[in-house]
């Protein structure tokens, strides 16, 4: 497991969490999967956000254009005030199949 954490050049967000991804091969595709949490807090506003990651396809390695898509369920949630969102998000194609 490694640790990420990223600062914006005027330092207002900081993000944090734990990296861990499995990867998995098909046959034009690699999925990416970290079933971690991510963390953000916004220095200016105080709020302090917290996600579940989801799946990420990276389609097209070896022929033709490279493109990214995504696949999951993730509750977005402010610590600050206790806003939440569902987040469902479907891969574009259906030709992603495990």
């Amino acid at each position: 497991m490694v640790l990420f954490s990223l600062t914006d050049m005027n330092e207002d967000v900081h993000m944090f969490g734990p990296e861990s991804p499995d990867c998995m091969n098909g046959e034009r595709f690699l999925v990416r999967r970290d079933s971690g949490m991510a963390y953000a807090h916004f220095k200016k506003t105080g709020d302090y956000y917290s996600w579940r990651k989801m799946e990420t396809y990276i389609n097209s390695i070896i022929v033709g254009k490279l493109w990214i898509d995504h696949n999951g369920r993730s509750v977005i949630t402010n610590h600050t005030n206790k806003d939440y969102c569902e987040l469902i998000v479907e891969p574009k194609t259906k030709q992603v199949r495990l």
